[in-house]
């Protein structure tokens, strides 16, 4: 497989995550109108890893809107489906295969 079809067939892997992950938010979110409700993923950039943030909106049909990027001061670079990203709270991990690190992440909107 060339890097031309796997880098294709990464973009097809995540926007069907982000996808699911937004029918699922949505229907969990059915009820609660008053919290917001955010998307996060990793760049796995190689030379500057970042945490990318959405917010789901849920009025009409559900849509992402960027609401920033968390820089992880890491790189990225790891292949397929090896990111590593978790939030609790507004308290979160992101790893960052290309430095082999992993960096804590505070954001009080999350």
């Amino acid at each position: 497989m060339s890097s031309r079809e796997l880098e294709r067939s990464n973009v097809r892997f995540a926007a069907s995550v982000l996808v699911i992950a937004l029918f699922a938010a949505s229907a969990a979110l059915a009820e609660e109108t008053e919290r917001g409700l955010f998307v996060l993923t990793s760049t796995n950039d190689p030379s500057a890893n970042e945490v990318v943030v959405f917010k789901l909106d849920t009025a009409g049909t559900p849509s992402l809107s960027l609401v920033d990027t968390l820089a992880t001061q890491g790189k990225g670079g790891a292949g397929s489906n090896a990111g590593i990203l978790q939030f609790k709270d507004d308290h979160g991990a992101v790893a960052n295969y290309g430095s082999n690190s992993i960096s804590r992440i505070v954001d009080r909107r999350l």
